[in-house]
């Protein structure tokens, strides 16, 4: 197994229970470090994928989003005790990409999708008793939080985020509890090489160095690298299929444990280059502006050059500037609250297929249906799409490479 994010970890455990012995390689110091922690950790139903106006994205990411908690609950971790956030409101904004007709459009249309997915999988949303997705909220209630200035519309919904935080301490224990998973950390995969028996060998190094390169023989190799997957996959033949970009991208995580008096709604602002508040209960919170957040893009097979360090003049930089406009847009911000918490500024590197901006209404970056498990032979390459997807997908390569029964 080639990466130790959540789609690694997950595809490593089930994988284990099913009797294999698993050999996860990752190239940090430790499992669920880098874009799997610092995210903001949305269960997706789809309804910010308004963009996909033939909704094929909400059907995707709502099948693996209902199924998510029942994934994590197979390899003994409770999802719903891990920290939910508050549910969302979606804020249309006055610059959004797309009306709030045609938004209100794609939210039915999502909501449809997830009652026929219900009753087809016997599964609801991290829970949920709601039948109703999304309620579009009255003008006084837009007003108690949004600056109308700015806020055209605004529609509560089911939608939640688990705390990546919470739920990444969770599945290391449950890696490290496995004894049918070798960790090899500070372990950067060169390259994976077919050989003549129809096995696969595994070219990695230690720290990234090129001396002393180790080469392991196995059955089945599955690639579930964020970063590097493109890279590794093309070194093996598997082109990609079409354009792609990576995006390097912080954000701020506010220790919140001292809890505020009154804290912002969880709240995710439609549709175009802006931001989002995520608010777990009482304990922390996650605040994001994209064009503030953003150091960085590429198309290249790896993103290597746009990871470099991030000092601290960037960091306070990034800070102040998402804090000054999410503010303008969601006056209920307690901005003075946060300045005086603890808050960390990082994150990841982000990927997509598409290599142009959102705010470009045709742009690829607008769609995740085309996701999903793809082998050649024994080798099999992950394209997770989002986070909640990792355990549906974790199932998929897993019946591939050892099916039930």
């Amino acid at each position: 197994m080639l990466g130790a994010g959540i789609q690694g970890v997950c595809a490593a455990l089930e994988l284990a229970r099913r009797g294999c012995r698993v050999d996860l390689y990752e190239c940090e110091a430790r499992p669920l470090g880098g874009a799997s922690l610092w995210n903001e950790g949305k269960v997706h139903l789809g309804l910010i994928f308004a963009g996909d106006r033939a909704s094929r994205t909400a059907r995707v990411l709502a099948g693996g989003s209902m199924r998510f908690a029942s994934g994590l609950a197979r390899w003994g971790v409770d999802v719903l005790a891990e920290g939910l956030s508050e549910p969302f409101t979606y804020a249309v904004h006055r610059d959004s990409i797309l009306s709030v007709e045609s938004i209100e459009r794609h939210f039915a249309a999502v909501e449809a999708t997830y009652r026929e997915l219900r009753d087809a999988l016997g599964e609801r949303y991290l829970g949920a008793h709601d039948e109703v997705v999304y309620e579009r909220l009255p003008q006084r209630e837009l007003e108690a939080s949004y600056d109308p200035a700015l806020v055209v519309a605004a529609f509560a919904t089911i939608e939640r985020s688990v705390d990546p935080e919470r739920l990444a301490r969770r599945l290391r224990d449950a890696i490290a509890a496995e004894p049918r998973v070798r960790l090899l950390v500070d372990r950067r995969v060169e390259s994976v090489v077919r050989d003549g028996d129809a096995r696969l060998r595994v070219i990695s190094s230690e720290g990234g160095s090129c001396h002393g390169a180790d080469v392991d023989r196995y059955g089945h190799v599955v690639n579930a690298l964020w970063g590097d997957r493109l890279r590794v996959d093309a070194a093996l033949g598997l082109a990609p299929r079409r354009r792609w970009s990576f995006r390097f991208k912080l954000a701020l995580h506010v220790d919140q444990r001292v809890a505020m008096a009154s804290p912002p709604p969880s709240t995710t602002l439609l549709l175009g280059e802006f931001g989002d508040i995520v608010t777990f209960d009482g304990r922390r919170i996650y605040l994001s502006w994209y064009p503030a957040c953003l150091l960085g893009t590429t198309s290249e097979l790896a993103p290597n050059g746009i990871v470099a360090g991030v000092d601290d003049a960037t960091r306070d930089r990034v800070f102040a500037n998402v804090l000054e406009r999410l503010s303008a847009v969601v006056p209920s911000l307690p901005a003075a609250e946060i300045e005086r918490c603890a808050t960390t500024v990082e994150g990841g590197v982000i990927f997509t297929w598409g290599d142009t901006r959102i705010t470009d209404p045709a742009s690829e970056v607008h769609r995740r249906f085309d996701i999903g498990v793809r082998s050649c032979g024994r080798y099999h390459s992950i394209d997770t799409g989002k986070y909640c997807m990792a355990p549906l997908f974790a199932l998929e390569v897993a019946d591939r490479v050892r099916p039930e029964g």
